[in-house]
């Protein structure tokens, strides 16, 4: 025969489902803010921007791509409100001699290179602030030596 739960146990589990639902980030209404942008300084080579919180903010990264020197985040993937470093990945350029690519230091064959990831070439740009006043537009510069 099943005994009945005890009341301060239900009580408790209640209590800790409240809880849980109540946690900050956990609900559909996270203040994420749409931010576009462009980057110069790379000119059509692909990569990423990386939103990255400073020391004390608490909030998740935020990364999007880059194509053709823009990106852009919307409400669903961009950075909360905060302060971040942001932080621009590039592909280096694959210099082809005689049918091979150098690629991490290794001569690969031209027709093998779609196998190899490409090397990237990371940029912390600046530190920015998100505000919560609706959509952002960044001008962002990286300094290359490509």
């Amino acid at each position: 025969m099943a005994m009945p739960p005890q009341p301060r146990l239900c009580s408790a589990l209640s209590a800790l489902v409240a809880a849980l639902v109540l946690l900050p980030g956990c609900g559909s209404d996270v203040p994420r803010q749409p931010v576009s942008g462009t980057v110069s300084g790379v000119g059509s080579r692909p990569g990423t921007v990386t939103f990255q919180p400073v020391e004390g903010v608490h909030a998740p990264a935020a990364r999007a791509p880059l194509r053709n020197g823009r990106f852009e985040f919307d409400e669903t993937d961009g950075p909360l409100p905060g302060t971040y470093r942001v932080r621009v990945d590039i592909q280096k350029p694959r210099q082809l001699t005689g049918g091979t690519v150098t690629v991490k230091g290794v001569e690969v064959p031209e027709a093998a290179v779609g196998e190899v990831p490409p090397e990237m070439e990371s940029f912390f740009v600046e530190d920015v602030r998100i505000t919560a006043s609706g959509r952002q537009q960044l001008s962002l510069t990286v300094e290359t030596s490509n």
